[in-house]
């Protein structure tokens, strides 16, 4: 009677789950994708590797999302270099019951060789529902593909797509899969737990867990996936010696490469040390939505490191405190990643900018100005200290802006709006303080942000001290 009665309570448990998934709100519809062309192939030079995808097939996913994920599959497999067997390609779906696991090979490493026939296979596979059974099967991937199919000496990929949830002990599971030599990408789709699949991921974060919440992110996905697998065929540059110079050559030299952000951070920092000694409580307001992509958002942290570096970092002087915020189909997400009573040196404040991990998503730009209004000037600010923002942002917000940037400059906080790209001007205008001509920033590309620095440092240094301070 006991069994009966379990077995009762299991089914009524999988049927409120499947009425429940079927309201919630989807990433990219069906009819979104469905006259969206394949990927072609991303790469000239491509890295012989086997490439597994694990995706869940749980009833919080929803059919609806579940289509897109295979439209994700397909798109990727589009552009691999099947059809010479360089890259092989396997796919399980997995979910479950509160009894068992129930993971499904759809098809092996060695099952096909043109991508034809790997494009018909994802297309025609059916939609589990079910539990989240991901511990299981990330250890049922392990065993049963890349242990005992995968080829020794060539690269391994997990790329695994999941709404983050899960049961079974996925961080052993995820540990056993890295220890195994699988690098492993995490995606997130629909109403996303980015934690999970922070841990599931490989490191750094930042390069192996994205979240898919919009069509563009697909584009991001496959860069990221290019930067792993393609190989390049850079000239490598040789490091300086003390030797005489060489005899010249027969052959012309070829012409140097452009100086890269990196290397023109190593020559000279684009930001002068302000000149006199600065009180400020300084608050960075980063876009992390997926438009950005990892790439330039990192570019985005160089600038921020520059700026940082020009200040009089202490516990009275300058304190500053950086919040990086997207959003989701749901609403905005915002992530508080040090507040301004956190650190007062340089050193630990550039550790921490560092480490700063990209969130991406959706653009919640009111939202993020609200959130910081409450959990860092109005919760940490000194009173009687000059406060600032600098937003920096690439598009135009998904939400209202001038309520929220109104309240902040209100609380007394001195607003410099930058935008990257092709950005909605009158908004950052409607974000910054007055006067605009001081206060906005606009560049064509995130590579142009270094033209700005001096500028907006000179700025920040005057505010700091005191002066056009907005009241």
């Amino acid at each position: 009677m006991a069994h009966w009665t379990f077995f009762c309570f299991t089914l009524l448990v999988n049927c409120l789950l499947l009425s429940t998934s079927a309201q919630e709100p989807s990433a990219p519809t069906t009819s979104e994708i469905s006259g969206l062309p394949l990927q072609q192939k991303f790469c000239e030079y491509e890295k012989p590797a086997d490439v597994v995808f694990l995706i869940d097939g749980s009833s919080s996913i929803t059919k609806e999302i579940f289509n897109t994920t295979l439209f994700l599959v397909r798109t990727i497999v589009n552009g691999l270099d099947i059809d010479s067997g360089n890259v092989r390609a396997a796919l399980v779906q997995y979910s479950g019951s509160f009894m068992e696991e129930k993971n499904t090979l759809h098809f092996n490493l060695d099952w096909y060789n043109s991508n034809a026939d790997l494009q018909k296979a994802i297309s025609s596979v059916p939609y589990m529902t079910g539990f989240t059974q991901t511990g299981f099967a990330l250890f049922y991937t392990l065993d049963s593909i890349f242990r005992s199919h995968a080829r020794p000496d060539v690269e391994k990929i997990l790329i695994f797509i999941s709404d983050g949830g899960g049961y079974g002990n996925f961080e052993a599971a995820a540990d056993g899969m890295k220890a195994s030599g699988v690098t492993v990408f995490s995606i997130g789709v629909g109403d996303i737990n980015f934690k999970t699949l922070q841990v599931i991921a490989s490191d750094p974060d930042t390069e192996h867990a994205i979240q898919f919440n919009q069509l563009p992110d697909i584009q991001e996905i496959i860069t990221t996936l290019s930067l792993f697998l393609c190989n390049t065929k850079a000239p490598t540059i040789p490091l300086p010696t003390t030797e005489p110079p060489s005899p010249p050559q027969t052959v012309p030299p070829t012409t140097p490469e452009p100086a890269t952000l990196a290397q023109v951070i190593t020559i000279a920092p684009a930001v002068s040390v302000c000149e006199a000694k600065q009180k400020v409580d300084l608050v960075f307001l980063l876009d992390g939505s997926s438009s950005v992509t990892i790439t330039n958002f990192k570019k985005v942290l160089n600038a921020v490191q520059m700026i940082v570096d020009s200040l009089d970092i202490g516990a009275d002087s300058v304190r500053a405190a950086l919040v990086q915020y997207s959003g989701s189909l749901f609403g905005g997400k915002n992530t508080l990643h040090f507040n301004l009573d956190q650190y007062s040196n340089h050193t630990d404040l550039q550790k921490a900018i560092s480490s700063v991990s990209y969130m991406t998503g959706f653009t919640y730009t009111g939202n993020a100005l609200d959130y910081t209004l409450r959990n860092v000037f109005e919760a940490k600010a000194r009173p009687s200290v000059p406060k600032m923002l600098i937003l920096i942002t690439d598009g135009n917000a998904s939400d209202k802006v001038t309520i929220p940037a109104k309240n902040v400059k209100d609380f007394g906080v001195t607003v410099y709006s930058i935008g990257v790209g092709n950005v909605n001007t009158d908004q950052l205008e409607d974000i910054a303080s007055d006067p605009d001509s001081t206060h906005v920033f606009a560049v064509k590309d995130f590579a142009d942000l270094q033209k700005i620095l001096q500028e907006l440092g000179s700025s920040v240094c005057k505010s700091a001290q005191g002066i056009e301070v907005s009241q």
